[in-house]
C-alpha cells in the first residue's frame, strides 16, 4: 500500500512535467493592458473547449481561433497570427510535431507549447526539434500552463 507521503511525491512529479517552473504559483500576468493571443490546437472537443474557458478566465489571454488537427492549426496560424499556440502532439490528419515544423518554419517569432499526455522523451525532443518553446503534460496543475504560457509568451 502506498503511502499519504509518496502519494504526494507522485502526484508533485506529474503536475510538474519535463516543462516545470521553479514555481506552482501563478506568475504575473502580462503587463498591464498586454493580452496574448493564442490559439488553442486539439483534437478533443470537451478537452479544447474546457481549455478555452480556461484561458479565458486570465485578463491576460485572449484565445484567437481553435483547431481541431494540425493542418487546421496552420491554416489559423497564418490567417489569424496568434502570438502562442497551444498545440496536441497527436491529432488526426497532420500531427503536432509536423504542424510545429510547418508553423516555427513560415513563422519563427510565434511561440508554441506542445500539450500532450504523452512524456516520452522521443517525443519531447522531436516536438522541440521542430520549433517547439516548451513541452508540457496535460496533467500539470492549471498555473502551471499559465506559467509556461507566460514563460514562452514574446
Amino acid at each position: 500500500m502506498q503511502s499519504t507521503l509518496d502519494r504526494k511525491k507522485n502526484n508533485a512529479k506529474r503536475n510538474e512535467g519535463p516543462y516545470s517552473p521553479k514555481s506552482s504559483s501563478v506568475q504575473n500576468p502580462a503587463p498591464e493592458g498586454r493580452v496574448l493571443r493564442v490559439l488553442v490546437a486539439d483534437d478533443h472537443q470537451i478537452f479544447r473547449h474546457a481549455l478555452v474557458k480556461l484561458l479565458g478566465s486570465q485578463p491576460d489571454f485572449l484565445v484567437v481561433g481553435q483547431a481541431s488537427d494540425g493542418v487546421e492549426a496552420i491554416e489559423l496560424a497564418n490567417r489569424l497570427r496568434p502570438e502562442i499556440i497551444i498545440m496536441d502532439i497527436s491529432m488526426p490528419n497532420m500531427n503536432g510535431i509536423d504542424a510545429t515544423g510547418q508553423i516555427h518554419a513560415e513563422m519563427p517569432d510565434l511561440r508554441i507549447i506542445g500539450l500532450s499526455m504523452h512524456d516520452s522523451s522521443a517525443m519531447v525532443q522531436g516536438f522541440m526539434a521542430a520549433g517547439g518553446d516548451a513541452y508540457i503534460n496535460k496533467t500539470v496543475l492549471t498555473d502551471n500552463l499559465f506559467n509556461a504560457i507566460r514563460g514562452v509568451s514574446p
